[in-house]
């Protein structure tokens, strides 16, 4: 240094220069092949940036960021001394099926130093898919409730690289619903290398009816936030579903001998025709069900006609019968019912008189105030030494809304005797008695006495013959059978 009109001064400067202690994770980024699909997924690796030197370092970076890459480091920021670090992401998203190459320049203190960060990779298509596209839709068919089918739908990747997926259903509450189920399971991650197939096995089995179903399949890639739709399945269950609208049969209080029919609706709410048989045995000798077995078609209805015709006096008679359904649940009907005795003040009395041998009829009127017709079974008892002397229809039909006449015929066979009144001397004739019982379907029943008086007989006429005394003549009698016997 010279000073003006003065002295020269020689300074000697002294220094050394190196580069900043920084450490890098890596100079070169190879994502490798990539999938390009619809939706792209970004790719993330971290670059480590670490301060290995004594004194601060500031970094940053030109790099713009690109619609396939980005490096978000923010401006003037610092390292300081002590292993300090930065982690700076590094973001691939390829939406070219082509190969991309990147340098990103790292700028330390101020252009002092440079590092050059290559980022490299391809994308590639995602080749994922049904080994037969015509399994894109798979039916499953028609099934029965109770059996079981299974469809293979093979999986090949035919992508540049190992794909990672799992496979499930769109609507998983809806595909169990229907008793669908798949292997491998939905929780299952499936690792496919390039050009291996992989099977998935679609099983339905349902224990129940099940309408129409279409239900979609799912692949999840791993790396591919949409799922891609692999088939569609659809199928339907047929089978039976045999109900019974009642459950139970009450009877209320029933005339012993009577009997009351109600009727139960059986419906088929089922594809396929139903066959049913009640277990006979079990009804007892108070109950019947009628038809005790047959079948009924798909959607439509059978009305049973279920019957309580006690035979003795009981306030507690039941039965619980079980009917069998081919290939479906069985069904259950309790019948209950009270019996009771016929009520003696509202026995009528009916009487008849007729020369013995002589038919005599006599008729009661039975008035139907229901809205069906009555097929009534009237019964007919004598007593012990009266014979079979009173006679009638063993079938008696009432129109609904109407009233039939039931027809009673008395034809004795011996005529009545005369006997002495109880304290008395006078005669009385002793009545040929019986009784007709009428159980009404209703559950109600009529009785009525049936007395008859038989007189002596009409002459068959007059023989007139002209004898000489002491002279034997013989002359023919002819004798009528009144009886059917020989």
């Amino acid at each position: 240094m010279s000073i003006i009109s003065g002295p020269k001064y020689d300074f000697q400067l002294v220094g050394s220069a190196r580069k900043p202690g920084v450490k890098l994770s890596q100079s070169t980024f190879d994502f490798g092949g990539c999938f390009v699909t619809s939706q792209p997924a970004p790719i993330k690796k971290t670059l480590t940036i670490t301060n290995i030197d004594s004194q601060a370092i500031s970094v940053e970076s030109n790099f713009e960021k690109k619609v396939h890459l980005d490096f978000p480091l923010v401006p003037g920021t610092v390292l300081m001394p002590g292993d300090d670090k930065l982690e700076i992401p590094i973001t691939f998203t390829p939406r070219e099926l082509r190969k991309y190459q990147e340098t990103i320049k790292l700028n330390f203190n101020n252009g002092l130093y440079f590092v050059d960060v290559v980022v490299q990779g391809q994308g590639i298509p995602l080749n994922l898919e049904l080994k037969d596209p015509d399994q894109a839709y798979t039916n499953l068919g028609i099934v029965s409730v109770g059996q079981e089918v299974t469809r293979t739908v093979p999986l090949i990747n035919r992508s540049l690289k190992t794909v990672k997926f799992k496979v499930t259903p769109a609507d998983k509450k809806g595909f169990n619903s229907c008793a669908l189920s798949m292997t491998p399971i939905e929780a299952q991650t499936v690792v496919l290398k390039p050009k291996e197939v992989h099977h998935v096995e679609i099983k339905f089995k349902p224990k129940e009816r099940i309408k129409p179903f279409e239900h979609e399949i799912m692949l999840q890639v791993e790396g591919i936030e949409e799922p891609r739709k692999m088939c569609t399945v659809s199928g339907v269950a047929h089978g039976i579903e045999l109900r019974l609208m009642d459950e139970v049969a009450a009877f209320g209080s029933v005339v012993v001998d009577s009997r009351l029919t109600k009727y139960i609706q059986m419906s088929n709410f089922g594809d396929v025709k139903a066959n049913f048989a009640w277990d006979k045995s079990a009804f007892g000798k108070h109950f019947t069900i009628s038809p005790d077995h047959g079948y009924v078609n798909p959607n439509a209805n059978l009305d049973l006609e279920v019957t309580f015709h006690p035979r003795q006096v009981d306030n507690d008679l039941r039965s619980k019968v079980v009917c069998q359904v081919q290939g479906g649940e069985s069904l259950t009907l309790n019948m209950m019912g009270k019996s009771i005795p016929q009520d003696t003040s509202e026995t009528k009395e009916l009487m008849f008189s007729t020369i013995v041998r002589k038919d005599k009829e006599e008729v009661i009127k039975i008035d139907n105030p229901e809205d069906r017709e009555w097929a009534i079974n009237p019964s007919i008892s004598t007593s012990s030494d009266t014979g079979d002397y009173f006679k009638g229809a063993s079938t008696f039909v009432v129109p609904a809304k109407g009233s039939a006449n039931y027809t009673v015929t008395y034809c004795p066979k011996s005529m009545t005797q005369k006997v002495k009144k109880a304290d008395s001397e006078e005669m009385e004739d002793k009545y040929h008695q019986g009784n007709v019982f009428f159980p009404l379907p209703n559950g109600t029943a009529l009785l009525y006495t049936l007395k008859g008086v038989a007189t002596a007989p009409q002459s068959e006429g007059t023989i007139t013959e002209t004898v000489e005394a002491k002279k034997p003549k013989n002359f023919i009698v002819k004798v009528p059978s009144w009886s059917n016997k020989t």
